[in-house]
């Protein structure tokens, strides 16, 4: 069906991971942030204070998974730029058959919180991250991908394409490692009409927004312009 959906790039970012996102799949990331923010957990805790964030994702009935396969899991959150990775294993309803090593520093007002935001259930497995909004954008987007693969959760979906556009693009990115901005698309992208007077103020390149825009078919980049 045409006109093709749009979504914009903030938008990809926050709820998929990625500027080029499977929407087939049925697990977008949840922002948890304003639950941990005094919590006894000192790892979330410090992240919220250091400017970051604390998000996760439910992969729902996958509480099963694996000893392999939470490795695999935690070897790909490493790569993606993450210390580690923070995970619950519903196994009950109650919130004392919860497995994991961290639910122990949650409170019982934490925990009900992120059960209703993240519509937790019997069964399902919680994956979180917590460092910059970049970086857990990185990790809970390869994250997410990975326990699609896991669970084949794209089965009988061949046939479903799901065309969209991914638009208002960051105009630049700064780089930490040289230490100075670089164009997100290319040089010659124009600012966007509304942003142009951000230009005079270094502090805020951040926020610019490009005329660019990608089109996106199940994941995957077909062009852009």
């Amino acid at each position: 069906p045409t006109p093709f959906p749009r979504i914009t790039h903030q938008e990809a970012m926050d709820k998929y991971g990625s500027d080029k996102p499977e929407r087939r799949i049925d697990c977008e990331i949840v922002d948890v942030s304003e639950h941990f923010k005094d919590s006894g957990f000192g790892v979330f805790k410090r992240a919220i204070e250091g400017g970051g964030v604390v998000r996760a994702i439910n992969a729902k009935g996958f509480a099963g998974v694996s000893t392999g396969q939470i490795k695999r899991l935690e070897e790909i959150a490493k790569e993606a730029g993450a210390g580690g990775l923070a995970y619950i294993q519903v196994r009950g309803a109650a919130h004392d058959t919860w497995r994991s090593p961290i639910v122990k520093f949650f409170s019982e007002e934490e925990l009900a919180a992120i059960e209703k935001d993240l519509n937790i259930e019997e069964g399902d497995l919680i994956l979180f991250g917590c460092d910059k909004w970049a970086t857990v954008c990185e990790v809970l987007g390869r994250l997410r991908l990975e326990c699609c693969e896991m669970n084949n959760w794209l089965e009988g979906k061949d046939d479903e394409l799901d065309f969209f556009w991914v638009t208002d693009f960051p105009l630049l990115d700064f780089d930490e490692e040289e230490g100075k901005w670089n164009a997100v698309h290319h040089p010659f992208t124009r600012p966007h009409e509304d942003d142009v007077a951000l230009l005079d103020n270094e502090s805020r390149w951040g926020e610019i927004r490009g005329a660019a825009y990608d089109v996106i078919l199940n994941g995957n980049e077909l062009g852009g312009g």
